[in-house]
């Protein structure tokens, strides 16, 4: 087996959820580092079929629709060509993971079993693991039905600003928010509607909602040591949730609060959280994606990524974590444009935006990869078939085939 400029083997390596520009991300670094880059998808059209740095792209089964069929393909490209290590990005590692012992012993699934993921993924479960290790949390309430729905609204849980949203939800696509400052009746309505979506197996939390600077980090974790990792802040969004420009942060106490939790977590794989920092410097997790997430743009080839999933034993302690270079930002450049145009920007916020679009590299065109930037539109056309199809959101129409809602 040859080895690459970083001195390690170069490997096969098999990503799924090449939809995301994380993923095209991804598959840049370990392409640069000299590893064979495959990819499997479950929708014709995405980022990573067209991406120069990827040897071959597979169209698999729809992990929710046919999960075992979604597996078999996946195990006959493991086994025809020899994959070394698959890792997951997306929402499908909850179908992967279910199946983690199935695939052939050479094969590295870089995931934890699914009573682990499920753990961190679930709302309600997470915000109750990290309370009880000892950290500070926002007041949370777990709610099945509309009686506890009406039942805590009689304790005066609502008399301050509380977030609603189900146990398992992305992009703040569905998140419901009670403010003291709006009319009774529409804080009713919400209420209502919120209601009518509640069952015992589709709960929902109501969150005390917390002012501060909104903060996330992305790290990648072996056996509870910390070998990779970023925090960074995000000014712009798409909706509620959805970054569209990320910008780094050097923040000491974020990375102590993840490197104690994952330490008592024992956690393997990549982790993700979302945090309110408030005035006194307080940490609130708000919630957890144990999965890759946009962090992965702040790094770049140079930094060595790909050695915290396929190197970490060449990792010096001394050089731990591996972090991106302290100015670093990117963004969403499309995305970037279509808030810059329709939203109503008031000078500052006008000049932070044309600031950070200025400044900020496209996370999906690359002058050497040219493809995927084209590819997006395409992408755009079959989401926006799915969103009428099923009468959801764009946001959640770009995952609607690998959601995992704890099924």
């Amino acid at each position: 087996m040859t080895t690459n400029h970083t001195g390690t083997s170069k490997m096969n390596i098999l990503l799924t959820g090449g939809r995301a520009p994380a993923t095209l991300d991804l598959a840049r670094i370990f392409a640069t580092a000299g590893h064979h880059v495959y990819v499997a998808e479950s929708v014709h059209h995405h980022l990573c079929r067209v991406s120069n740095s990827v040897i071959k792209s597979f169209q698999v089964a729809k992990p929710n629709e046919q999960p075992e069929a979604y597996i078999r393909d996946l195990q006959n490209i493991v086994h025809q060509y020899e994959i070394d290590m698959l890792i997951p990005t997306c929402e499908e590692i909850f179908h992967i993971s279910k199946h983690i012992t199935s695939f052939i012993t050479g094969c590295k699934i870089f995931s934890e079993p699914i009573e682990r993921l499920d753990i961190l993924h679930h709302k309600w479960k997470f915000i109750k693991l990290v309370q009880e290790m000892g950290f500070d949390v926002p007041e949370t309430r777990l709610i099945h039905t509309s009686q506890e729905m009406k039942a805590l609204g009689e304790t005066g849980f609502f008399n301050k600003q509380t977030i609603l949203k189900p146990v398992y939800s992305r992009f703040a696509s569905r998140i419901q928010m009670i403010h003291p400052s709006r009319s009774q009746r529409s804080n009713d309505k919400v209420i209502t509607e919120v209601g009518r979506s509640l069952s015992p197996s589709h709960p929902w939390i109501a969150q005390r909602f917390i002012h501060g600077q909104v903060l996330c980090s992305y790290s990648v974790i072996h056996d509870g040591k910390v070998m990779a990792h970023c925090a960074y802040k995000s000014d712009f969004t798409a909706g509620r949730g959805a970054s569209i420009y990320f910008e780094f942060v050097d923040h000491p106490e974020l990375l102590h609060w993840v490197e104690q939790f994952v330490q008592r977590y024992q956690s393997n794989g990549q982790i993700a959280f979302d945090f309110i920092q408030t005035a006194d410097g307080t940490l609130y997790p708000l919630e957890c994606n144990p999965r890759a997430t946009s962090g992965i743009h702040l790094f770049r080839p140079q930094d060595n990524l790909d050695l915290a999933f396929v190197g970490p034993h060449l990792l010096s302690t001394n050089s731990l974590p591996l972090t991106p270079s302290s100015n670093s930002t990117a963004m969403l450049k499309l995305a970037m444009l279509s808030f810059g145009v329709v939203s109503n920007l008031g000078p500052h916020k006008l000049r932070m935006w044309y600031q950070a679009y200025k400044r900020s590299r496209d996370v999906v065109y690359s002058a050497i990869d040219p493809h995927p930037f084209r590819e997006q539109f395409r992408i755009l056309q079959e989401t926006r078939r799915v969103s009428r199809k099923y009468s959801i959101s764009m946001l959640e129409a770009s995952t609607h085939d690998i959601e995992w809602n704890g099924d």
